[in-house]
């Protein structure tokens, strides 16, 4: 077998998972994915996110889907739910990395799906404030799992009058076969964006939207790189004398390969040498040629920016685009997607690793609220805490306005719409110079030591 390179041994890696892969699938009971982009081109993923402009709008859009905050919220005021909460809470707490696994669970909303396996063992520990140790299931890791290796089969017998059953198994390479998830099935995490029917239970991506706009975008790179020498240099015209060329001792065609290659050599020694009755000539190219290629690429960057973060401005380019207000609206527009994200990814969490926490842990939280004397308690929910868009210079305008109109208006709610907190009892408050409004004639301002006195003319 030749010596491969590190460069060749990965990418014959690479051929070999996709080979050994595909080897493992039965067709004749497979829920096609209608997704061909990820399947013609299994490296689409990777080609759009060594995109530095498109990656980075991909960042933006899983840190803020994935959140930097979570909660479990309670069933309801009672303080056992309040209680079941709290412990959950301090549970995953436990996760490592968390917040990343968060958003690699939030590719899905661009590879259709995405999955992840909760990991944990069993610990001799307590809870909270609770002085008595129990031996509690706690999740260590989400670790991530190729998409590649899950495909939903028909479980039904194929009968008319049967309605149709599907379910998920996942290939195990070095066995050669697929399995049913069976028992670890709430262990694995799934977060398939936009099921629906056209999609047989896989999902839609938007990597399937912007893929096009990505090769375009790649085109023009290549091209405009082609010719950015071109631009750069521009070209040289070369007269040579009639009579050279049509001697019999010369042949044209080599006269004019001989010059080329000379005018490529004193390009590189930035000089120019010919004979006396030559005559050479350097012409600019025209800026058109690059105009062209940076407004086409804008135009492609924007439309994915837009595919990706329901915006443009916040992403770039207000003074070029659009005024303040616009930006506002369009940030607002943004927030509103990835809060829709947001919720999409908390229910997917929720649905897998919150239930797998409750149910293994199930005895210990119920001997934690007998300890305190409380009921039973109901499954708390996971959800990332949203955080709308804050702006307090607004909220501080709209208030004045409400105070205008008649409207009390107390001393936390400025606090809170400015977050300016409340001085504390016997600290100093500082107050602004106030200076008398100025007036016309007959009244003259004489400004003295920073303040303003006013006289009135006799």
């Amino acid at each position: 077998m030749p010596t491969l390179n590190r460069r060749q041994r990965i990418g014959h890696a690479k051929d070999l998972y996709l080979q050994e892969l595909r080897a493992l699938y039965n067709h004749a009971r497979e829920v096609p994915d209608p997704d061909s982009t990820q399947f013609d081109e299994p490296d689409a993923w990777r080609k759009v996110r060594n995109d530095p402009d498109i990656s980075a709008s991909i960042d933006k859009s899983l840190t803020l889907t994935a959140g930097l905050d979570w909660e479990y919220k309670p069933a309801s005021d009672r303080p056992a739910d309040i209680l079941a909460a709290d412990i959950m809470t301090d549970l995953t707490k436990e996760i490592s990395h968390f917040h990343e696994a968060r958003k690699q669970l939030a590719t899905g909303d661009f590879r259709a799906s995405a999955w992840g396996f909760v990991s944990g063992a069993r610990q001799f520990r307590t809870v909270l404030d609770s002085m008595t140790p129990r031996n509690w299931w706690v999740p260590t890791a989400i670790r991530p799992v190729d998409k590649f290796r899950f495909r939903l089969v028909r479980t039904d017998e194929g009968k008319i009058d049967e309605p149709i059953k599907t379910d998920w198994m996942i290939g195990n390479i070095l066995r050669g076969d697929f399995s049913f998830l069976g028992a670890n099935e709430e262990a694995y995490i799934v977060h398939t964006h936009a099921p629906a029917e056209d999609t047989l239970g896989h999902g839609r991506g938007i990597l399937e939207d912007i893929f096009t706009f990505w090769r375009i975008k790649e085109g023009i790179i290549a091209k405009q790189a082609l010719a950015i020498r071109r631009w750069a240099a521009g070209f040289i015209e070369v007269e040579i004398d009639e009579e050279i060329l049509s001697s019999e001792d010369s042949d044209p065609s080599e006269i004019v390969a001989k010059t080329l290659d000379e005018i490529e050599i004193m390009r590189t020694e930035d000089a120019l040498v010919h004979g006396k009755g030559q005559k050479w000539t350097i012409h600019d190219w025209p800026a058109q040629g690059g105009a062209m290629f940076e407004k086409m690429y804008n135009i492609l960057q924007k439309a994915i920016d837009r595919r990706i973060l329901s915006s443009v401005l916040p992403t770039g380019g207000g003074g070029e685009v659009g005024s303040l207000s616009r930006a506002d609206q369009e940030a607002d527009q943004m927030d509103s997607t990835m809060q829709a994200r947001s919720g999409c990814l908390s229910e997917s969490v929720d649905d897998r690793m919150a239930v797998l926490i409750w149910k293994r842990n199930r005895q210990q939280i119920q001997l934690e609220l007998e300890a305190r004397s409380l009921p039973a308690a109901k499954r708390p929910k996971f959800q990332i805490i949203k955080k709308a868009i804050e702006r307090p210079l607004e909220d501080l305008d709209r208030l004045k306005k409400a105070q205008d109109l008649g409207f009390p208006i107390t001393e936390k709610m400025v606090s809170d719409a400015g977050h300016i907190p409340i001085p504390g009892s016997g600290e100093k408050v500082l107050t602004a110079p106030v200076q008398a409004p100025q007036g016309p004639a007959p009244f003259e301002a004489n400004p003295t030591n920073g303040n303003t006195h006013f006289t009135a003319r006799r």
